[in-house]
């Protein structure tokens, strides 16, 4: 069984350094493990932490915020991606209803100008008969017109009579 303990022998020939610079190496490192609460041995090393530290076996703690920050920006990427496509659907949605309506009052906007021209024509018409009649004739004339379309509307109610 592997002691859990590196001394400055093992650290020196692992990292192929000197044995004083190796024990150097162990001081800080245990002064780093001190700072944390840890109890230390001088001139031993908890072997874990040792290549923890040389090795990075501890990149987890790098690694771990990476992740969770590219998983933060993926699914923003994913949300935002996701609004687009919504966004695209109800825009085109409102399209295609603005484009009926357009068509729809394309049709009426033809209607009303056919019957704009014939009340140009019905005008033009007018202004020719009273430059012929005059305004008195034509004016009495419309007048006796009205009066008798109230007289028929008046007399042909006729539904209940016998």
């Amino acid at each position: 069984m592997e002691n859990k303990f590196i001394r400055a022998d093992d650290v020196a020939q692992e990292l192929s350094v000197s044995k004083p610079y190796a024990y150097k190496l162990i001081r800080k490192l245990n002064e780093e493990l001190k700072a944390q609460g840890f109890i230390t041995i001088a001139g031993r090393l908890n072997r874990q932490y040792f290549y923890e530290r040389l090795y990075g076996a501890g990149k987890s703690r790098i690694v771990e915020p990476l992740i969770k920050r590219l998983k933060a920006l993926v699914k923003t990427v994913l949300v935002r991606c996701f609004q687009a496509i919504d966004d695209y659907h109800r825009l085109n949605v409102t399209n295609a209803n603005l484009y009926r309506e357009n068509e729809r009052l394309s049709k009426v906007n033809e209607k009303l100008a056919d019957e704009n021209e014939n009340l140009l024509a019905e005008n033009k018409d007018y202004k020719l008969l009273r430059k012929v009649f005059g305004n008195k004739q034509i004016d009495s004339l419309l007048e006796q017109a009205r009066q008798s379309k109230q007289r028929d509307i008046r007399f042909r109610n006729t539904k209940f009579e016998r």
